[in-house]
């Protein structure tokens, strides 16, 4: 709420913080229509319940916490992993480009996170989706211990599949270390 959002900004003035990304839960939800994925949490993630129609309210919402931050990121991902993603992969990709067009029309780059229980999780399907979402305001957030994690080499491997001016933000590999 606003309280909340001013108790941060005077934190980052503070502090002379800036936020680089916001780390936001948009499209970790379900894809509608297809089978229940098997990576679909259980129960709500960190308070985070929400469902594929709550997602264009939420976009809406970062948009504005994003000036509000004076950040251009905000980080999205590609839904929970489909077994098979054929049948489903253009239209993800469809919403995917609604949101990255939305973005660039307020000048705020999304940063696609290679999540390894989502659809785009190793730098093979970050390079694919790329390809596919030319547009700019569309960018990943590289996160080589994801890409690992689906037993892709991440470096060079995965890294190299990924349009260097593409890679909006850098996770810490050391995330997964089980």
């Amino acid at each position: 709420d606003a309280a909340q959002i001013a108790d941060v900004q005077r934190v980052l003035e503070r502090f002379k913080l800036r936020v680089a990304c916001l780390a936001t839960p948009i499209f970790k939800v379900d894809w509608p229509g297809a089978p229940k994925s098997p990576f679909s949490p259980k129960r709500d993630e960190f308070g985070a319940d929400f469902t594929y129609k709550d997602q264009e309210q939420l976009l809406e919402h970062a948009f504005e916490l994003a000036k509000a931050f004076n950040t251009d990121r905000i980080r999205i991902f590609d839904f929970w992993r489909l077994e098979d993603q054929k049948p489903h992969r253009a239209a993800i990709d469809d919403v995917v480009r609604a949101a990255a067009a939305k973005a660039a029309k307020r000048g705020v780059t999304l940063v696609l996170e290679n999540e390894y229980a989502c659809n785009t999780a190793t730098g093979a399907e970050a390079g694919r989706l790329l390809a596919a979402i030319p547009d700019k305001a569309l960018a990943i957030t590289w996160d080589p211990g994801n890409a690992q994690f689906r037993d892709e080499s991440p470096f060079p491997g995965g890294y190299e599949k990924i349009a260097k001016g593409r890679i909006g933000h850098v996770h810490r590999s050391e995330e997964h270390t089980s």
